[in-house]
């Protein structure tokens, strides 16, 4: 059943990507470990893209293991694509399309970075405990690596409600029209400074 899951939602992906026009870091050959760095795809500009989809109407899974790293360094300096729609017979119908800014996420991210700082706060109380308990500070080092490897989210969700509400639709069916306003958006809303992930890209780029 888990291998059916990541077919469909792969299925998804190349689906919404060619829909956009966006080069997928999985199809690339030199690309194929990048993906593992979450790159989904960039398009012609080498503008890095989170692709999600669903066939839910209340909301988008993310990922496993999610930390404050992994939303600060990756998820908050990339584009987001969001596409929904339910699963028919003989395929999937994308009835919705929105880009979102990684900025217009903050409502989505800041509570997730919230949560996992109280987590890594309450850590940072057990080891205090332990140096007034007499444990020596290469134990406490090992016992604070441990606990904080384990800090992270299991998929929290993102809400569709939000999505609708703060993204940019994209025609879910005309691919012209659906092409030019993820253009002009992105030219209107540039990401900021190059970042790691971008820099990926053009690594990607570069190898093609």
């Amino acid at each position: 059943m888990k291998k059916k899951k990541i077919t469909q939602d792969d299925s998804r992906e190349r689906l919404v990507c060619e829909h956009l026009g966006l080069i997928r870091a999985e199809d690339c050959k030199q690309a194929q470990t990048k993906k593992r760095e979450g790159i989904d795809a960039f398009d012609c500009l080498l503008n890095p893209f989170e692709i999600k989809t669903s066939t839910r109407d209340d909301c988008y899974s993310t990922a496993r293991d999610v930390t404050i790293e992994k939303i600060v360094e990756k998820w908050q300096t990339m584009y987001w694509i969001f596409g929904q729609g339910p699963n028919l017979e003989d395929r999937w119908d994308m009835n919705q399309l929105f880009i979102l800014h990684p900025a217009d996420l903050a409502g989505q991210f800041d509570p997730l970075i919230n949560k996992l700082k109280t987590s890594l706060t309450k850590i940072d109380r057990w080891t205090v405990a332990m140096k007034v308990g007499g444990i020596s500070d290469h134990e406490i080092q090992l016992a604070y690596g441990m606990l904080a490897k384990g800090c992270s989210l299991n998929d929290p969700p993102i809400s569709a409600k939000y999505i609708r509400r703060h993204g940019e639709y994209l025609h879910p069916y005309d691919k012209d029209k659906a092409r030019s306003s993820l253009s002009e958006y992105v030219t209107k809303r540039p990401l900021a400074n190059m970042t790691s992930i971008q820099q990926t890209s053009y690594d990607i780029f570069a190898n093609l």
